[in-house]
């Protein structure tokens, strides 16, 4: 005999978005400023005299390859916390990573602030409300570091649970966002009230001139220095209970997340150098 479903089956949890926001320094590199760049440091190396000579040899290959990707992306402006006059960019030696995680934690720090309060002020809601924060970077290395200082310069509560996801590359804000909708998750199957701050911040443009220094020293190309931007994103996630008056409902739900693995290692990753 068929049995009716019962009307106390559990409803489907609930976990949206409701604070979003991003930020972006105030320095812009134009088209020109990469092989500025490169030009002011290798203009006297074998690679650069090939480039010069139009002389596409092995050895000049990478650098030239990576300097026509750059020009061919048609980004008008890239994003840096670094402005062109910066001692970093004209030093002869090339910075290593721990003087690029002190310059990174010293700008993107504030760049990740802004962008976290203006999302938490989109929310509505009582910073000491956010339980969980999720930070993602692959701009520095040390751990904790990123996300605890930030939380303190936002002066959240102690008890905030703080997770930071790091080495991720472009894959590191979907995880965030994985992993701060499965903690909403858990908070509602004890019917506690979440509310998850997730952040990402990244100055990778401070990387270049190792970036460069790598290229040209292993003759293999590099897309990052053509792409990439400084930037800060912010989002705050709600499982919806507890709400009060001045939180905002929801702009999207999530969900389901689901990761898939491929079946080919090393796709995506972050290898560390001596120079970052």
């Amino acid at each position: 005999m068929p049995v009716a479903p019962s009307s106390d089956a559990p409803t489907p949890a609930t976990i949206s978005v409701v604070g979003t926001a991003s930020q972006y320094p105030s320095n812009q590199h134009e088209p020109e400023f990469l092989p500025q760049l490169s030009k002011r440091h290798y203009a006297h190396s074998s690679a650069y005299v090939s480039i010069r000579h139009s002389t596409l040899s092995l050895n000049v290959f990478s650098l030239e390859k990576t300097l026509e990707i750059h020009m061919r992306t048609k980004i008008e402006k890239r994003y840096s916390v670094l402005p062109d006059t910066h001692p970093l960019w004209h030093q002869d030696k090339v910075p290593t990573v721990t003087e690029c995680i002190a310059i990174s934690e010293q700008y993107g720090l504030p760049l990740a602030k802004a962008a976290a309060k203006e999302a938490i002020a989109e929310w509505g809601g009582d910073i000491q409300g956010i339980t969980h924060v999720i930070a993602v970077t692959c701009s520095g290395g040390s751990s904790p570091r990123f996300d605890s200082a930030l939380c303190k310069h936002l002066g959240m509560s102690q008890h905030a649970r703080r997770i930071l996801i790091d080495g991720m590359t472009c894959a590191g804000s979907v995880a965030a966002l994985r992993t701060a909708y499965e903690l909403l998750l858990g908070a509602t199957c004890v019917g506690q009230p979440g509310r998850a701050l997730v952040i990402a911040c990244e100055t990778m443009s401070i990387y270049n001139r190792a970036w460069l220094d790598h290229i040209v020293t292993q003759q293999t190309p590099n897309l990052a220095p053509t792409l990439f931007g400084d930037c800060s994103s912010a989002v705050v996630l709600s499982n919806m209970i507890g709400v009060k008056d001045t939180e905002r409902p929801p702009i999207w739900q999530i969900i389901g997340a689901q990761p898939t693995l491929t079946t080919v290692s090393g796709v995506i990753g972050d290898n560390i150098v001596p120079t970052g």
